[in-house]
């Protein structure tokens, strides 16, 4: 092998691992942004819907309260359910008749007060063969110390995420193909 094809091939070894570095570090900083918003944006949610409103007359809070009325909910888009520490679900809202967030054990150690609030990734179903399969991020908050054993549920499609990723993938890998393919 002559020097100047050597030549070639480390240069073209060289774009390519400076190609592949420089996608990598931008992908996993997006997913992180992406990430970082989307759990940003599920703690307002919760914020909003566990805040008593100040000029509600003849209501008060029960053991087990959050504010997300269906207007709430269809402006802040996403799911809302309360549970208790066995896992019972009540007041869901935003999702497919019959449907719910699934509740794990860590969901009922935060209703428990057993646990600090946390995030996780689920999935809600729809009823009957071939019900469509949505992938959520889930935040689970213990309601306020006063208010036994109930915790909020708050979820939003992962969509919000994986489809902007998707698209970053295709954009990443042509410009790295066409990086190599021009170093060549």
């Amino acid at each position: 092998m002559s020097f100047r094809l050597r030549l070639i091939v480390v240069s073209a070894l060289a774009v390519a691992a400076t190609i592949a570095l420089v996608s990598g570090t931008v992908y996993l900083s997006v997913r992180g942004q992406l990430y970082s918003e989307l759990r940003n944006s599920l703690r307002d949610r919760a914020a909003q819907a566990t805040t008593f409103p100040k000029n509600a007359t003849g209501v008060s809070p029960t053991k087990c309260y959050a504010n997300y009325p269906r207007p709430l909910v269809a402006r802040l888009g996403g799911y809302f359910q309360m549970i208790d520490a066995s896992g019972a679900v009540s007041h869901p809202a935003g999702f497919l008749k019959g449907t719910s967030l699934p509740v794990t054990g860590n969901d009922r150690q935060v209703a428990a007060d057993r646990i600090a609030s946390y995030f996780h990734k689920g999935t809600v179903s729809g009823r009957g063969r071939g019900a469509d399969r949505i992938p959520v991020y889930v935040y689970v908050v213990h309601l306020a110390p006063d208010t036994s054993n109930c915790a909020l549920e708050v979820a939003r499609p992962l969509s919000s995420v994986t489809e902007p990723m998707q698209r970053l993938k295709v954009v990443l890998s042509a410009v790295s193909l066409a990086g190599i393919g021009l170093a060549i």
